[in-house]
């Protein structure tokens, strides 16, 4: 698969992730809330995993971060919401 088409596919994913947010909150969700930046403990208590499990997560470069210059790693909640909508498993229901 071309890079342009996986990249694509990605942004309309994203658009999916946003769009879900936004009708789950009855558009109750802004934008800027969406993109506010989270610390690996907030980013934690968001997704209901453990600290650990984060910084692990993150060491790995499983879990997208943002970081700027030599601060800790911050994540971005609509980051966090298309990360975890990927790794659904509708299977296990």
């Amino acid at each position: 698969m071309g890079d342009s088409r996986r990249a694509r596919e990605i942004g309309v994913s994203r658009l999916g992730s946003l769009h879900g947010v936004l009708n789950a909150t009855g558009g109750g969700a802004k934008v800027r809330e969406l993109y506010q930046l989270l610390t690996a403990i907030e980013a934690a208590e968001f997704l209901g995993v453990s600290l650990s499990y984060i910084q692990h997560a993150t060491g790995r470069g499983d879990v997208p971060c943002i970081r700027i210059g030599k601060a800790d790693p911050r994540y971005r909640v609509i980051d966090l919401i298309f990360w975890q909508e990927q790794r659904f498993d509708p299977g296990l229901r």
